[in-house]
């Protein structure tokens, strides 16, 4: 958001691979050996993935935004862990929405919730480990069948 705020600035033209160059560059800075690190590489890979989808199918649904994920992570999964991930806009169709829905709010509703009582941080908290609890549980049995 940094970067788009300096283009608001600036009066330039936002784009976004040269605000994801930009972040990595930042990153690699600051933490020069964070290039041999997995997870910076699959992130950075998987946010390139969709920028280009992005750009060529920028009006797409969430169904279909879904499985354009999907197909952008195969090579990544392919290379890392020589083998594709067959069921992962399953997993992902029933992940993103119960994380953004559901566990999520109850995360940001434990702020507030500070200030009113203990009674209500423990409700939270314990909403938020069952939702933990069945969305693992479902994710492990969607990875069982997975091969």
């Amino acid at each position: 958001y940094t970067y788009k705020y300096l283009c608001q600035l600036t009066h330039t033209l936002y784009q976004p691979l040269h605000a994801l160059g930009t972040s990595a560059c930042i990153a690699i800075a600051l933490h020069p050996y964070c290039i041999f690190n997995m997870g910076f590489i699959l992130s950075y890979a998987m946010v390139l993935s969709l920028i280009i989808i992005g750009q060529h199918h920028p009006h797409t649904s969430y169904v279909s935004s879904t499985y354009w994920t999907f197909i952008a992570q195969i090579p990544w999964s392919y290379w890392f862990w020589k083998k594709f991930a067959i069921l992962s806009p399953l997993g992902n169709s029933f992940a993103l929405p119960w994380l953004s829905f559901g566990i999520l709010p109850c995360v940001l509703l434990l702020i507030p919730a500070t200030i009113l009582s203990q009674n209500c941080i423990d409700i939270l908290l314990w909403l938020i480990e069952t939702q933990w609890y069945y969305l693992y549980t479902l994710l492990s049995y969607i990875t069982y069948f997975d091969p």
